[in-house]
This record gives structure tokens, C-alpha cells and sequence, in this order.
């Protein structure tokens, strides 16, 4: 009787042993929504304008998106892509830039909190400014957009990303030759567990 208790005993011990590690597995799939901030960089506006033209701005994005497992995830996002200027005194340009995106993100895990991520999908980007002679724009436009970065999950139920996005061919007409924008960025993700 006691060599059955004791065999009992041991069997619990072994099966709690080996759950231990699934039941620390953070959970993977839920939604979530972040804040990522970073700078941008349009290719084309500062074509045929002088030093005064910066190009390089600040940007912000807002970003909800729902995670399947570990490797798949959807999520849309609004993006301030800043405003590229030419400050020349004599003929003054410029042009604020915003895009909306519907993105799918597929992940690898390099670890257990570190993963690896590129993004593809579609925007809808709208370009709004002034030229020289006073005349406004406002250009909007739809395109696919693409990116890469990685995602650290140690300090859950916030993970830290960092990464990069591009905006192909946005304007044209009035808002001036077609640009890509590219945004680098870093921010933080809260998952709702």
C-alpha cells in the first residue's frame, strides 16, 4: 500500500514537472494596440529644391491588430508620416503626409522573447501642402506597403518593437513627382492577455 503511494506521489510530481514549462508559455494569440514613434524620409521631395529642404521628419502611429499564434498576426494602423518642408524665403514648399494601412505580420521566434517580423499589405496615403506661389495640394492615394523589425516580449503583457515601413509612391499630380516615404521606428505594444 505505501509503494503505491508513494509511486502515485512520484507520478504527480513527474506530470506537474512536466507542465511547469507549457504552463509558463506566454499566451499567443489575443489582441493588441500600440504607440510607435520614429523618423521618416521622403525620396523625392527634396529633388531640385535647395539645402534649406528637410525631408527627415517625425512621425507617430497608432496600431491595433489581432495575433492568430506566434507566427501570424493582422493589424491596421493610422500613421502620421510628418511634414517635409523647404524653408527657402523665396519660394517656400511644403507637405504633410498621413497614411492609413491594413497589414499582415508574419513572426519567427528567435527564442523564446525575441521574434523576428515582416509586414506586407495595403495603405491609403494622403499628401496635403503649399507651394511657392501659394497654391495647395491634396493628393490621395492607395498602394502596398511593406516592412520589417523585431519584437522583444520580455517585459509581457508589453513587448518593445523596433523596425522599419515604406510608403511606395505616394502624390504624384499637383502634390509633385510620386515619393516613396520610408519610417523608422521604435515603440510599445501592449498585448491584452
Amino acid at each position: 500500500m505505501k509503494s503505491k503511494a508513494v509511486l502515485a506521489v512520484i507520478g504527480f510530481a513527474a506530470a506537474l514537472a512536466i507542465s511547469l514549462p507549457a504552463m509558463a508559455q506566454k499566451k499567443s494569440d489575443g489582441y493588441y494596440a500600440g504607440l510607435l514613434l520614429g523618423k521618416s524620409n521622403s525620396f523625392a521631395f527634396c529633388d531640385n529644391l535647395g539645402p534649406t529642404c528637410l525631408d527627415q521628419r517625425e512621425t507617430w502611429k497608432l496600431l491595433g491588430g489581432y495575433r492568430f499564434n506566434r507566427y501570424f498576426a493582422v493589424e491596421a494602423g493610422w500613421h502620421f508620416l510628418g511634414e517635409a518642408k523647404d524653408e527657402d524665403p523665396a519660394a517656400p514648399k511644403n507637405a504633410r503626409s498621413k497614411a492609413a494601412d491594413l497589414v499582415g505580420v508574419l513572426s519567427y521566434p528567435m527564442g523564446r522573447e525575441l521574434s523576428v517580423y515582416v509586414l506586407g499589405g495595403a495603405y491609403r496615403g494622403n499628401i496635403k501642402g503649399s507651394d511657392s506661389t501659394g497654391m495647395t495640394f491634396n493628393k490621395s492615394n492607395y498602394g502596398g506597403t511593406y516592412g520589417a523589425g523585431l519584437q522583444w516580449d520580455y517585459f509581457a503583457p508589453v513587448s518593445l518593437r523596433g523596425g522599419w515601413q515604406v510608403y511606395p509612391r505616394m502624390g504624384g499630380d499637383d502634390a509633385g513627382p510620386r515619393t516613396n516615404i520610408m519610417v523608422w521606428n521604435v515603440g510599445a505594444i501592449y498585448n491584452f492577455e
